[in-house]
């Protein structure tokens, strides 16, 4: 077997040639690979972790927004007149959407009071007819403010956890990601097969 610590040496009164010593080998190729998937897929969890918390920080700011809504009432409304409507058609990857936008004169009620909003622009999955019933919100300090949108505190919350969530998940993926050379390599991997597949 050959020693590789001293890979070529030839007698110097046989040849008249110097010894000849090659470094030793340190690895081979595919450990050298891997060692370096492993250090893309480093960066590559580091990156994705501060885009990650960015998203996850504006997420929980709009959440939080959200919850200062005034819009914490809601009460059912009747059309009264159609004023205007109109039809749109979306296409996002062959899956067909349909919105109606109509502006429309509104009769409601709240604590036993009659209220009427005129121009009211509402969107509907069906065209909008006149005696159609439709759920509003409402600022209680303000009962003709109105408005067609979920409950605020609700998509609040729910912004606030997913948000926390995407933050603890994209931190502790590159936590293990660190920890765990195998999934460095792994994620090294899909990132070099993403580059070279955007260039092809």
């Amino acid at each position: 077997m050959v020693n590789t610590r001293n890979f070529l040496s030839v007698n110097r009164a046989e040849t008249g040639i110097e010894s000849v010593n090659m470094p030793p080998l340190t690895g081979s190729t595919g450990s050298t690979i891997y060692s370096g998937l492993a250090t893309v897929g480093k960066i590559h969890a580091v990156i994705g972790a501060v885009i990650g918390c960015i998203i996850a920080i504006i997420i929980i700011v709009i959440g939080i927004y959200q919850l200062k809504s005034p819009y914490t009432k809601s009460t059912n409304a009747t059309i009264t007149s159609i004023v205007s409507s109109s039809k749109h058609v979306s296409d996002n990857n062959n899956n067909t959407s349909v919105k109606y936008v109509s502006v429309v004169d509104l009769r409601y009620e709240i604590d036993s009071v009659a209220h009427i909003r005129s121009n009211f622009e509402m969107t509907t999955q069906t065209p909008a007819v006149k005696e159609m019933t439709i759920t509003v919100r409402y600022n209680p300090h303000d009962v003709s403010d109105i408005s067609q949108r979920i409950n605020p505190r609700a998509l609040g919350w729910g912004m606030i956890g997913g948000g926390a969530l995407l933050a603890l998940f994209t931190v502790g993926m590159t936590i293990l990601t660190f920890k765990y050379k195998p999934l460095a390599a792994l994620e090294g991997g899909a990132a070099a097969v993403n580059m070279i597949g955007d260039v092809l």
